[in-house]
Formats: structure tokens, sequence, C-alpha cells
């Protein structure tokens, strides 16, 4: 990634794991954003390059390119030069008709074919800074997917049938700063510790402590910069999202960080 500073977005709960969330936004971030949402995302780059990060992969994408985030993915993303993007963001509530016709399945993450999204960048710009009715909402991203199956067809893909672990996930979003194991999300949820930690790695492609650490990194870093917390020491901000040591902090938020650029 060519960048300085990396960007990582505050915790989007959208109304729970089933996610109400839609929007659609330019973006042409001269640093590197780094991020895990609960919506699924399509970014189509308007103009410029788009450098892009998902499942340990990077990619370099150019106008009229497109990629898909499933949610919970976690991926990173710099806009190049005078570069644009535009994000569409969509919950799951969204993908509900895709998932009914198409159990198991997930549409391919990158989308090269220039000739085949120009029909879905034209959909973007379409309902742009437009106000949508619950039904329009459902009706542009059932056409945009139905367009990506056209153009790319299916891969295989956990998708969000298990309803379960969305329930877990969705918990330790909610409740990342009380005491989260294995043993205690188990309990909670009746299920086996086994069963659990292979279900957690699975769906958000990390183990259950480094996720857990994530989302407590994101935590800390929405309050800094909330100044309702000014008052607040770091270590005073580690403690109050779930972390028991800083010692344990400091390591998960310098790999968030380092990990795309350096550490503030």
């Amino acid at each position: 990634m060519e960048n300085k500073k990396t960007d990582i977005l505050p915790i989007n709960l959208d109304g729970g794991v089933v996610g109400n969330a839609f929007s659609l936004e330019r973006s042409n971030a001269s640093s590197s954003v780094y991020d895990m949402d609960m919506s699924n995302q399509i970014f189509a780059v308007i103009k410029g390059e788009l450098a892009f990060s998902i499942k340990e992969k990077d990619f370099t994408l150019s106008a009229g390119d497109l990629v898909f985030c499933p949610s919970f993915s976690l991926f990173s993303f710099f806009v190049k030069d005078d570069g644009q993007v535009m994000r569409f963001r969509f919950g799951q509530r969204y993908m509900e008709d895709f998932f009914e016709c198409y159990n198991g399945k997930t549409l391919p993450t990158v989308l090269t074919d220039k000739k085949a999204n120009a029909e879905i960048i034209s959909l973007f710009k379409s309902f742009e800074n437009r106000t949508l009715t619950e039904f329009e909402k459902i009706t542009y991203t059932n056409y945009v997917l139905s367009l990506i199956v056209a153009g790319y067809g299916l891969t295989d893909g956990n998708g969000v049938v298990d309803t379960q672990i969305s329930e877990i996930i969705g918990y330790i979003y909610k409740n990342y700063d009380k005491d989260i194991s294995l043993d205690s999300l188990a309990k909670e949820f009746c299920i086996s510790k086994m069963v659990l930690s292979r279900k957690i790695s699975r769906y958000v492609g990390v183990d259950l402590r480094v996720f857990v650490s994530d989302v407590r990194v994101r935590a800390y870093i929405k309050m800094r910069a909330d100044k309702k917390y000014a008052s607040l020491s770091a270590v005073e901000l580690a403690y109050k999202c779930g972390f028991k040591s800083y010692e344990t902090f400091y390591r998960a938020y310098k790999r968030h960080v380092s990990s795309e650029g350096g550490v503030e």
C-alpha cells in the first residue's frame, strides 16, 4: 500500500447483524482506510486507481473496475493520486432475496470486466443523492446483484445463512467491553467451544481472540475521537473498551496500524 497514515473506521452496528444500512457515497481518501463492517460493500472506481487489500491479497484496480466485500470482511483501500471511487454499502436486510435464491453462494470479489461493470456504475449514478423508499432500496440492490451474477456468476461462500454465528458476532460488537472468551460465548449461546471456534474463524477469517481485539481497538479509536471522552487517558480508554492490560491493547493497536503504514 502506498500510504503514510491509516484511518480505521468506527464500528458500524447498522441496527444489528441483519443490518438496515444503505448508502452510496464518493470517496477520494488520500490515506489508506482499514475497515470491517457488518454491511456488504461494493466499490466502483470512477477515475484513477484504487489499491485494495482483502483476505491478505492486494489488488490495483483502475477506472471501471469493481470490488465486492461481503459483511465482516477485513479490508483496506487507498485511492491513488486524484482518483475517485463510489462506495455502495447495503446491510444484510438487502441480501435476503439473494441468499434465498443462492443459498451457500456469494459473489466474486474482484470484478474487472469494464463492459459488464458499465451498467452497474450507471445504475449507481442513477440513485446517487436520491432519497429512496424501502422498496426502491430493495429493488436497486437486487438489480445490482443480478447484474453481477449475470456478468460473473457465483462462488462458494458462507453467506449469512448461519443465523447463530451472526448473532454471536453481533453480541461481540455490542459487548466488546465485557469479558469475552470461547468459554463465555459457548455458554451464552449453548454451542461447543470447538464448533464455535471453527465457525468464528471461517466466518471472519481470524480467530476469536484477534477478532475481539480488533473490535475493541476500533471502539477505542471511535472514543478517542469523541470529545465526550477527552478527559480520559489512553490507558483509561483501553480498559473501558475491554482490554485487561495496556500492553495487550498496545499490541493489538500496533498490529492494526503498522500493517498499513506505521503506528501513530
